[in-house]
């Protein structure tokens, strides 16, 4: 009996321990005010949402249950996911990263630079991720409309994250979001 529950633990510890392959698909369109971000496991759809930003105000709405979600992005929000990807992003290893932009103005001439501006700006920041994660595989894809005003940005993007690295990193951001804070508050009392 000893035995069976020894295995247990181990098949835990294995499973907290263990990469897991995730799969994140997310589009913006700046013309229609929409997009949406899908999380799949593997095979196994997680999360599928779509968004519209008002102001400083982000609305989730879940696909199939139609509620929608508002979020606010205050100081203590941004602060906390600030902490929380500086924690994250050493542990995340990058598998591959696929960019698509649809860029267009009404003159010619100005959405090919513009186009041209969009797909420099995504190749430098994928040069800079290309130097800290060198096995990462990078792709864009930039397509431009020289008679109409576009502006579609998408990425789909595969990594993989275990379980004990979003734990250990989510607690050490509440812990520097709390430590922070109360920093804040004692140089306000002085």
């Amino acid at each position: 009996m000893e035995s069976l529950y020894l295995i247990i633990l181990i098949f835990f510890i294995i499973i907290f321990i263990t990469p897991l392959g995730f799969r994140i698909k997310f589009f913006y369109d700046v013309k229609k005010n929409c997009g949406a971000i899908s999380i799949k496991l593997w095979f196994i759809w997680i999360k599928k949402i779509k968004l519209k930003i008002k102001g400083k105000k982000i609305f989730l709405i879940e696909k199939h249950k139609n509620s929608e979600i508002e979020i606010e992005l205050n100081e203590p929000q941004i602060r906390f996911l600030r902490f929380f990807g500086s924690e994250v992003k050493d542990k995340v290893k990058i598998r591959s990263v696929m960019a698509h932009s649809k860029v267009g103005l009404d003159n010619p001439m100005f959405a090919g630079l513009f186009s041209s501006a969009v797909s420099d700006f995504i190749l430098s920041y994928f040069a800079f991720v290309k130097n800290k994660r060198p096995s990462a595989c990078f792709r864009l894809t930039n397509y431009t409309n020289f008679y109409a005003f576009d502006f579609i940005i998408g990425c789909c993007s595969r990594f993989s994250l275990s379980i004990l690295d979003v734990v250990y990193s989510f607690a050490m951001s509440v812990l520097r979001t709390g430590k922070d804070r109360i920093l804040e508050e004692n140089m306000g009392a002085n």
